[in-house]
Order: C-alpha cells, then structure tokens, then sequence
C-alpha cells in the first residue's frame, strides 16, 4: 500500500500517486483507493459517450471512455475500474480530478478551481477561465521566487467558519517550451491528448491551512487594447468566485446554499480584483506586473527578475 496526503486528506491507495505527498503512516487514512475489475458495468454508464456518471448523496459513479470507472462511497473510498487498454497517467488524473472532486463533496468540502501563491505568510488565490492566463502567471511568479501553494485546486470544510484553505497535491501543469526553459525533460504528459506536462515542487509543498488575502480573477476581452483592473464586491465578487467551484456538477444540490454562504463571508473578508487582458494580446509581463502592483511588491520582482 502506498500512503499519501492530499485536499487535506490522508490517503491509503493501492496504486501509486506520484504527483502527492507521501506520509509514513497511513494507519488511520481518511481515504482508501482501492483497485477494481476491468469488467465492471453499471446501467448509468453509457460506454458510447465521452464520461458518464450517476451522483448520489453518499454514493457516485463516474465513467471515462477508455480510461476507467470510478466508484466513490460515503467519502472514504474511491474503487477504480481501470479499462485493460488505459494508460496509467490517465487513470491516475481523472481520479485525482473528477472522483476526488465527488468525494469532497461528500465529505462536505468545498473545492475551489483555483491557483494560489503564498504572500506574506498567507494565501492570495488567482482565478480563471481556460485561456484567461492562469497558469502562465502562476509559473511566472514561481520564477520570480513566489512559492507556490497550489496550482489548480484549494478546499475550504463548508461546516466551519474557520476561512483557511488547504492545498491539493505538489503538482503544477506546465507547457512543453515552459518545460524547456528551466531545463526539465519533457517526458509523459499530464494525460492523453494534452500538451501539458508534470512539474513537482514536492520539497516546497505546504500542507498547512492557511488564511486567503486576496483573489485575483483573471479574464480576456476581444474588445480590449490594453490590461485593466477592477475590484468587485458584493453580489459581483460572489457570483464571480462561485463560478469556480470545481466540478460543480458533482455537488449536490442541498449543498449549494451552504457553499454560496461561506463564499459570501469569504469574499468580505478577502478583496477581489479582477484583472482583463486583451484576448490576442501577449501580455504576460504586463500581468505580472499588474499582479505583483497589486500586492504592493513590484520592487521584490524587478530586484529578483533583472532585465
């Protein structure tokens, strides 16, 4: 067996994780991973379509075409049915993604599609669509001597008012020239059909809850000729950071009410700027440099980043 942390969880898995942290005891995991049949079926997964699932209270079934079925019980278990012909990296992403998605939700955790970077001894989380830039700034700022806390993914216990998030796994997602650039082989993507790759930062992982500051949410506009900032607050910051909840399909719907409650204290005590970049613009410097403006450390960066 092979014993892990993740979401804030202790894991026990049959199969090897490397993108999570590995502990020395498993013996009270909160999680167990355990490996099924390749010939499992269930009458709510339809092999013919893409992903199926079936969503429960305390129970889901998740499909994945030519990768596997995962079933997850009562927030304690994730059984992978993994297809004969599947490839490791996928089965291993989809359960990290969709199936523990599920199981927060049944373990009444609210997960968050967000990146984050510590400042300051605390959390300043960065939001985005796909293709809004997320990822560039999170590595820009790794370079610039920012730790990263998570690149995809934070969760917050719905049942607490205690507003301190807790990371997902030491792994960031990384382009192939990204790769390049500060020496790395570029070996096996993150999974099929994807032009992304694993980068490890395992010895930088903080696994301690922290307090969030500020979230920065990153959009475009094909209008736009050049960057522009703005704070949201009330019913706007609300609306905007509740659109990245991770795999809101996964959550049930009692939770909802309890999810938009916490969000709306969390946004009053964290302020969100958005920042809007023109959508055929490159402007990752400009990014960055409105990002760390922000944070009041435009110095820190030049001093660390010489042009």
């Amino acid at each position: 067996m092979h014993y892990y942390w993740a979401y804030g969880l202790s894991i026990c898995s049959e199969i090897e994780f490397p993108e999570l942290m590995l502990v020395e005891d498993g013996a009270a995991s909160d999680v167990m991973i355990l490996t099924g049949s390749p010939s499992f079926s269930h009458p709510s997964i339809d092999d013919a379509k893409l992903d199926s699932f079936f969503i429960d209270d305390q129970y889901a079934i998740i499909g994945i075409k030519h990768v596997a079925i995962y079933e997850i019980l009562h927030g304690k278990q994730i059984i992978i049915h993994p297809q004969s012909t599947a490839i490791d990296a996928d089965i291993r992403v989809y359960c990290l993604s969709n199936a523990f998605a599920a199981l927060l939700y049944q373990r009444n955790i609210l997960p968050l599609h967000t990146g984050a970077v510590i400042h300051q001894n605390a959390l300043v989380l960065i939001m985005g669509a796909s293709g809004s830039g997320k990822s560039t700034l999170l590595y820009r700022l790794m370079l610039g001597g920012y730790q990263v806390f998570s690149d995809d993914v934070v969760v917050l216990p719905i049942s607490t008012q205690n507003l301190r998030v807790q990371s997902s796994y030491p792994l960031m997602k990384l382009w192939s020239h990204q790769m390049q650039e500060i020496g790395l082989p570029i070996g096996q993507p993150i999974r099929s059909g994807v032009d992304k790759f694993p980068y490890y930062f395992h010895q930088q992982f903080d696994t301690e809850p922290m307090a969030v500051v500020k979230i920065v949410l990153l959009k475009t506009c094909a209008e736009l000729r050049s960057i522009t900032s703005r704070k949201l607050t009330g019913t706007e910051a609300l609306m905007e950071v509740m659109r990245n909840i991770y795999r809101k399909e996964w959550m049930p719907t009692q939770m909802l009410k309890a999810a938009a409650s916490i969000l709306s204290v969390f946004v009053q005590s964290a302020p969100c700027i958005e920042i809007t970049r023109p959508l055929l613009c490159n402007c990752e410097e400009e990014v960055v440099g409105l990002f760390t403006s922000i944070l009041g450390e435009e110095n820190r960066f030049e001093q660390e980043n010489p042009a």
